[in-house]
């Protein structure tokens, strides 16, 4: 049956008209409490708040900052407000963490949560007083929580200098934008498929990160591939 309306799918499942239904990661815990039982494939995708930047030295800098690449304990909170709990922590973007240049997740750490630090480094590349940004929102249909990882990751980004403006867009057009490599140090919401075959880490890094790349995310010339 095709129910697009998500109160209306839970009370069908309530009166046994519907066996099995789609829930979102908010009402997980409401279902569970009313004794139904709820699957979750973990590891399915891999999300992030990404910089398509040019400046490759000062991209290096924000990951430090709390909320985006950074340590556990904001990835965490973010996980438990914005996500519901329904997700765990990964070290790095597209990948994930199931394999990483064949090497296992354990093998891989994500950035330390440090400020300090990334104030730091932000002013030995010459943004003592921060910058201003652009961060992207917007939502889609699996993933309804994006406009409020864009508020999340640019609180966090604010308290190291980093303003980054909530500019709301909706994904067709910010795919556009970045086919258009017009995304010069502005922030998105990303998601895509975790990978585990060679073959797939291989082409999506070759889409992501080759300067020839339709969304090659430096928008300003570079090297061939990085």
């Amino acid at each position: 049956m095709l129910v697009p309306e998500e109160s209306t799918r839970m009370a069908q499942l309530r009166t046994g008209e519907a066996d099995v239904i789609a829930v979102s990661r908010e009402k997980v815990p409401e279902v569970k409490a009313a004794g139904f039982q709820v699957f979750s494939k973990l590891n399915d995708q891999v999300i992030a708040c990404i910089c398509s930047s040019s400046g490759i030295r000062c991209r290096l800098r924000i990951p430090r900052a709390p909320g985006l690449k950074s340590g556990n304990r904001p990835k965490k909170a973010i996980i438990k407000f914005v996500f519901a709990g329904q997700g765990v922590p990964a070290p790095m973007y597209p990948i994930g963490f199931l394999w990483c240049g064949g090497w296992r997740r354990c093998a891989l750490q994500p950035y330390p949560y440090d400020p300090q630090r990334a104030k730091q480094l932000l002013a030995e590349a010459g943004y003592s007083n921060g910058f201003d940004t652009k961060i992207y929102s917007y939502v889609t249909a699996d993933l309804p929580e994006l406009n409020r990882l864009s508020e999340a990751v640019a609180d966090y980004l604010g308290r190291v200098g980093v303003r980054a403006k909530i500019t709301p867009m909706d994904r067709a057009a910010l795919s556009t934008k970045r086919q258009a490599k017009t995304l010069a140090g502005d922030l998105l919401p990303w998601s895509t498929p975790n990978r585990s075959l060679a073959i797939h880490i291989v082409t999506i890094m070759h889409t992501l990160h080759h300067s020839q790349a339709n969304v090659h995310l430096d928008s300003g010339p570079g090297p061939g591939s990085r």
